[in-house]
């Protein structure tokens, strides 16, 4: 298992790439590459010789790559070209339309999504938005074929359907930007606590918003109904947090340009996995899910949605009970092993390329 760090990662997430062997599902040894400096194109460029010297230092061909991004996959295509690997996969997390606002760039990023389409064995898309958005952005439909969507998963917790908690528990996980629509879950808390009196906003995550949100919580007076808990890095500990909570809120905002539309959010997936109440924005595959499913509520992102939507649920026993249930029938429909389950299948009925 290879890994490479972002530019942007955390202060307490190491910046240089790490190999990790296994043996039997144990760790048997683990290489530590340079820490990385400098401009975000560098540390790219590190990770396409470091992927591509990491496997070829290993002396040995592996049955199959998964790259978990378009620099990754062309670094696994090179290798099987190399003949040190026999079938690529291209597992792709957030492909949008319009990657960067750097024209040059943007035209690099999709000459390198295309490019590994073609050339890998299969793509692995998050979401079906993904194929067809390649479709309409000129990628031949003879491509198709390769594509299949494999979403994100979750490890459902054994949960049961308990009644609301004394104190109503609301809980927001992730990173605190704009795309978020964190600030105006905040705003809506000042009507929320005006019908349901016993009611607390916990977010789980930081960004940088996370100062102007503090700063927003205390001029509203808010302090006893909004939590602040930050980045918490143990996700047993999260798991813990999210079982002691009622509703899963995700009111991304509303942008015709978001990677929430093409891709799958991670953060529903966990709400599931913890059996609550989805309360999320219309965006993104999952959000047809959760309503077809009766899941959750889902709304626009608007104030008056949010508000509305939470009070319903608090204030109808019946309502929230049979949202839960349905909340942890659908989790188990995406536990991960299910979902690599039906994903190594996949594969294994279409079959890619001459000796599949």
């Amino acid at each position: 298992y290879l890994t490479h760090p972002f530019k942007s990662a955390r202060d307490n997430v190491p910046l240089n790439s790490r190999l990790e062997i296994y043996k039997e599902g144990q760790l048997v040894k683990t290489i530590k590459g340079p820490k990385s400096f400098g401009p975000e194109i560098l540390f790219f460029i590190k990770d396409l010789f470091s992927t591509l010297f990491y496997f070829l230092f290993l002396q040995k061909k592996f049955d199959i790559y998964f790259g978990f991004n378009n620099l990754d996959a062309f670094a696994g295509i090179i290798l099987k070209k190399m003949g040190r690997v026999d079938k690529v996969v291209y597992y792709v997390i957030d492909y949008v339309p319009k990657r960067f606002n750097n024209p040059l760039l943007d035209k690099i990023y999709h000459w390198a999504d295309f490019y590994c389409v073609k050339n890998a064995d299969w793509t692995w898309n998050l979401s079906d938005e993904m194929a067809k958005a390649r479709e309409r952005d000129g990628l031949a439909e003879k491509y198709l074929k390769k594509q299949i969507t494999v979403p994100v998963g979750c490890h459902p917790m054994k949960t049961s359907l308990h009644t609301k908690h004394v104190e109503n528990r609301l809980v927001f996980l992730g990173n605190l930007t704009k795309d978020q629509g964190i600030d105006l879950l905040i705003e809506s808390m000042i009507d929320i606590i005006t019908v349901i009196q016993k009611v607390k906003l916990i977010i789980i995550g930081s960004g940088d918003k996370e100062s102007y949100l503090k700063n927003r919580v205390s001029k509203l007076k808010l302090e006893n109904f909004v939590e602040f808990r930050g980045f918490i890095r143990d996700n047993s500990e999260v798991n813990r947090v999210l079982a002691s909570c009622d509703i899963g809120v995700a009111p991304y905002v509303l942008s015709k340009n978001s990677f929430k539309h093409y891709t799958d959010p991670g953060k529903i997936k966990t709400y599931l996995g913890s059996g609550l109440p989805i309360v999320m924005t219309n965006i993104s595959n999952i959000a047809k899910v959760i309503r077809e499913k009766n899941a959750g509520i889902v709304i626009n992102d608007t104030k008056k949605d949010i508000t509305g939507s939470i009070i319903k649920i608090l204030s109808d026993q019946n309502l929230y009970t049979n949202l839960r249930q349905n909340a942890i029938a659908l989790a188990k429909h995406y536990e991960w092993k299910t979902v690599f389950d039906n994903a190594f299948m996949s594969l294994k009925s279409r079959g890619a390329g001459s000796n599949a």
